[in-house]
């Protein structure tokens, strides 16, 4: 089976870091003059697109901050075979990326009608901007929802082909087993 299921109490040093946490990391930076990037995903399976997106959204500002989708969310954004990675993984995973500057974990409902609940996060963090990818199909409601808190949206041109999805289909289709099934979940 390709998820991983890991808990906060497997032996971990990774803390996962939530909305207050950020929410005082950011306000010092501020302080201290930073301009602060955030960036949100699921970062199942990190990626080359991930990584270059990363640093062209860093290279926006001074401090780059990433949200990763809990696991419960990933699941209902991509399915019941995903994340690959539990979010103890991908969380230190992401960290050990000399360019980020801080972590945290999304939770919440996925039920909650997504413009609203990514408005209440943008307005509750305050960072300066938020880097989505070229093409993201939401792009207009995240402006709206960063503008509406006095923030900037940068969009980062985006890698062609590089998507944890892609990525699972392309090594599945290589296998010579019957995957149809997999790859339906996975979709």
């Amino acid at each position: 089976m390709l998820i991983n299921n890991l808990s906060n109490s497997e032996n971990s040093s990774t803390k996962l870091h939530h909305r207050q946490e950020t929410r005082l990391f950011i306000r010092r930076m501020k302080q201290a003059g930073q301009r602060v990037i955030i960036v949100t995903g699921c970062f199942d399976l990190l990626h080359k697109g991930h990584v270059q997106f990363l640093k062209r959204a860093k290279a926006n500002g001074d401090i780059l901050v990433v949200g990763i989708e809990d696991d419960m969310r990933v699941r209902a954004f991509k399915g019941p075979s995903r994340p690959v990675n539990s979010i103890i993984q991908r969380v230190e995973v992401m960290e050990s990326l000399a360019f980020v500057d801080f972590v945290f974990v999304i939770s919440g409902s996925p039920k909650t009608k997504p413009k609203r609940f990514y408005a209440n996060l943008h307005r509750w963090l305050g960072a300066d901007a938020l880097a989505i990818s070229e093409g993201d199909p939401d792009s207009h409601a995240k402006k709206e929802q960063i503008e509406a808190v006095g923030g900037e949206l940068i969009t980062c041109s985006f890698i062609n082909n590089t998507s944890t999805t892609s990525i699972l289909h392309h090594f599945l289709s290589r296998l010579n087993i019957h995957t149809q099934f997999i790859i339906r979940q996975i979709q």
